[in-house]
């Protein structure tokens, strides 16, 4: 009645299940520490294609990191690799990984030496893995297998298992067993990273070790032990500068040495430019600034001085980047007081003007009209602070008295003198 009981408690619910897993568990548990060569001998048909699996899928996790990281390489190295890729027809970064990798533990795992349970499992990518369990059972066996086959003494143990480029290192313990599978060549010296970690498990968790019955779930702080061995180590290939590198990089500074070539002499045109404009008598610059690529002057310009865009033109500057906003004003300085005067005062061919530091000084000969509007003009022009026309003398027009061609006239300070014949 017992089995039709079971397939009805099994439509009723999982309340049999539960009630029953301890025990079943129990049961496996006796039953494999009784006789493991015969659970060996049943998990062989599975616990091949299980191993597999977990390395497929440690592989795939590490392909694909270095494909990221190499995959846009562009050195000569990477290239070769590349058509090797081709040739071969095998992944661009399982070629990478074949070249580069020294060595790397994939996975650790903490086993019963006596049960060959499963105490802890690490590995590089935890989502990546699966069957952990059967893997650590796997080895147990195959160990006790050893023992059984060739008489080997109970204190001797397994310590490697290799094939190909595949290595399984095994360090034995009292009271557990720490198993690492590790791809490629490692050092020795690794082994004695395995072999501290275990050190230290059984010296913290000694009390959870030493029990009849191990709950895994007690030595759980042991992982950061066990995660100490999931080490790596990549070829050092030698530094080398790739051409294509060199180039890019040489593009890079031929395009930012002109750039700051171009920069530094647009700047030393404006300051050569800006420096002119400040030296130009009758112009004020008092504010620059730069805006949207375009320099913009402000000051003040004397309606006298020079024009701004006349200067600009001697220099190699593109005009519409600069633009000027002057406002009017009366310079004072010595030249634009004297072009001030002569275009006010009209001065005659017959009289020169000089001024200077408020002085104007007036020479020649003048018409007496002139020289009377000039004294009263004079003094109210800006800058000027004195006149000097001592040297002026006035001209006087003696044709009104139509003297004779026989006759001469002359005048000088006053005297008027004939001489000749006449009526």
């Amino acid at each position: 009645m017992l089995p039709e009981a079971l397939l009805l408690s099994a439509k009723q619910g999982e309340k049999l299940s539960t009630a029953l897993s301890p025990t079943v568990e129990e049961i496996i548990r006796v039953s494999v520490k009784r006789n493991i060569r015969t659970f060996a001998d049943l998990l062989f048909p599975v616990i091949g294609p299980a191993i597999r699996k977990a390395m497929s899928e440690t592989l795939k996790q590490m392909i694909q990191s270095l494909s990221q990281a190499v995959e846009n390489s562009l050195s000569w190295q990477g290239l070769k690799w590349r058509l090797e890729s081709m040739r071969s027809g095998r992944p661009f970064a399982e070629i990478v990984l074949l070249h580069s990798l020294v060595y790397r533990v994939e996975q650790v795992f903490l086993i019963h030496p006596e049960s060959g349970l499963l105490l802890q499992h690490v590995a590089v990518e935890t989502e990546a893995f699966q069957d952990a369990d059967l893997v650590s059972g796997m080895l147990t066996a195959i160990q006790d297998f050893v023992r059984d086959s060739f008489n080997v003494e109970e204190e001797q143990a397994l310590n490697s298992i290799q094939m190909g480029d595949f290595t399984i290192w095994l360090v034995q313990g009292p009271k557990a067993v720490i198993a690492g599978a590790i791809r490629g060549n490692a050092p020795e010296s690794l082994r004695q990273v395995f072999n501290n970690a275990l050190e230290n498990i059984h010296l913290e968790q000694a009390e959870v070790l030493d029990a009849s019955d191990v709950d895994p779930t007690l030595l759980e702080p042991v992982r950061d032990h066990l995660k100490s061995c999931l080490q790596t180590r990549f070829k050092q290939a030698p530094r080398k500068f790739s051409p294509l590198l060199v180039v890019s990089l040489l593009v890079i500074a031929v395009v930012l040495g002109l750039w700051l070539f171009l920069s530094i002499r647009d700047h030393l045109r404006w300051e050569d430019y800006l420096q002119q404009l400040k030296m130009e008598p009758g112009i004020i610059v008092t504010e620059t600034d730069k805006q949207d690529g375009v320099y913009r002057i402000y000051g003040l310009r004397d309606p006298l001085a020079k024009n701004p865009v006349e200067i600009l033109s001697t220099h190699p500057i593109e005009h519409d980047k600069i633009v000027h906003r002057f406002r009017p004003y009366q310079a004072l300085s010595d030249e634009l007081v004297l072009q001030r005067a002569r275009r006010i005062l009209v001065p005659p061919a017959t009289v020169t003007l000089s001024f200077s530091r408020g002085l104007l000084k007036i020479s020649g000969t003048a018409p007496h009209s002139w020289i009377v509007d000039t004294r009263r003009l004079a003094r109210v022009l800006p800058g000027i602070m004195e006149l000097d026309d001592s040297e002026l003398s006035t001209v006087v027009d003696l044709s009104s008295l139509a003297a004779p061609d026989t006759v001469s006239l002359s005048l000088r300070d006053g005297l008027l003198t004939a001489r000749g014949s006449a009526p």
